[in-house]
């Protein structure tokens, strides 16, 4: 697994701004708003919250998305959901860091999150 985060630079702001996250597994790549969302487009498992999101975003969408970005669902074991959800964990801490200013926090929960989807990456192979 592979992603990216794609932003924008404004060299009038100190703090670099997310516009889209971009993750690729195997054959499939995806570009969402959110490492969360990007992950759920991905794997196709969503809360509540998540879907009620989802459906108000979806009608925002534009239709000339690529279609090689659609992905169907993979199956997950229980040690790659256990790993996506703490990678998820470990990105929302980097955002509050990112957020409040933290420069060392958010370094940890980069290389926390790094560390984390080379595991799941792992686990496919």
């Amino acid at each position: 697994m592979y992603f990216q985060a794609s932003g924008r630079t404004d060299y009038s702001n100190a703090i670099p701004e997310l516009k889209r996250v971009i993750v690729a597994y195997k054959d499939s790549i995806v570009m969402e708003q959110t490492l969360e969302d990007s992950l759920t487009r991905l794997f196709g498992q969503q809360t509540a919250a998540q879907e009620t999101a989802a459906q108000e975003t979806a009608a925002q969408e534009t239709a000339a998305e690529p279609a090689a970005q659609t992905a169907e669902p993979a199956s997950l074991t229980p040690a790659q959901q256990a790993l996506i959800e703490s990678a998820l964990e470990a990105y929302t801490q980097g955002q509050q860091a990112l957020q409040s200013g933290d420069w060392e926090a958010y370094g940890d929960a980069q290389t926390r999150l790094g560390l984390l989807l080379e595991q799941l990456t792992q686990t496919e192979q």
